[in-house]
């Protein structure tokens, strides 16, 4: 039994606001239904209640859900210590998505957001 995924991959922007720039969802995770992977971003995750500094998409999302637990947030260097030769295509899309824009923007200036419902 898994749990599916929702989120965002955000970028910190000129000044200290962060920016969703691509929704994570069972659709783009084709299924994304996982339960060992789910367990392993949780490990890596530090729980923030909201409001903290997130996004406008991240509270626009997570406010649609009645049934969500607390967001989770993985900046890319935690990302990296996930076994993704262990997972599926579809999760390694997310590893390869969050990965160019990591490089793109600089490791400290991106972070995956998610929860689970």
């Amino acid at each position: 039994m898994g749990v599916y995924i929702n989120g965002w991959i955000e970028v910190k922007n000129g000044s200290d606001d962060w920016e969703g720039v691509v929704k994570i969802n069972s659709t783009f995770l084709n299924g994304g239904k996982s339960g060992e992977m789910m367990r392993s971003l949780y490990n890596l995750a530090e729980a923030k209640p909201l409001p903290a500094n997130y996004s406008d998409e991240v509270i626009a999302s997570y406010g649609s859900n009645q049934y969500v637990g607390i967001p989770n947030i993985i900046f890319w260097e935690k990302m990296v210590l996930v076994d993704w030769e262990s997972v599926t295509l579809d999760w390694q899309f997310l590893y390869d998505v969050f990965r160019q824009i990591a490089d793109y923007h600089e490791d400290k200036n991106v972070r995956l957001v998610f929860w689970g419902d």
